[in-house]
């Protein structure tokens, strides 16, 4: 499949078929998914979105948690 076939197939420009592929930030999340379902990636896709998978996520959100302080009790033992 050529990528003018692709883009037509997509609905797209080829000039927004090549932003997709340079990266560009003004692209839409839908059009890059409809790019992946008609190459037949978009059960890769899927793992974007799984919490389980995403490792610095973890990391980062086990930064953020409080740190469990314990008070020190002053041991008074006036009887």
């Amino acid at each position: 499949m050529s990528q003018q076939d692709l883009a037509e197939a997509c609905n797209i420009t080829r000039k927004t078929l090549y932003a997709i592929e340079k990266g560009a930030p003004g692209t839409t999340v839908a059009t890059v998914f409809a790019v992946l379902w008609k190459l037949g990636l978009l059960g890769t896709a899927a793992g974007l979105a799984d919490p389980d998978a995403d490792e610095h996520g973890k990391v980062l959100e086990a930064a953020r948690r409080p740190k469990r302080v314990r008070h020190t009790v002053a041991n008074v033992n006036d009887f």
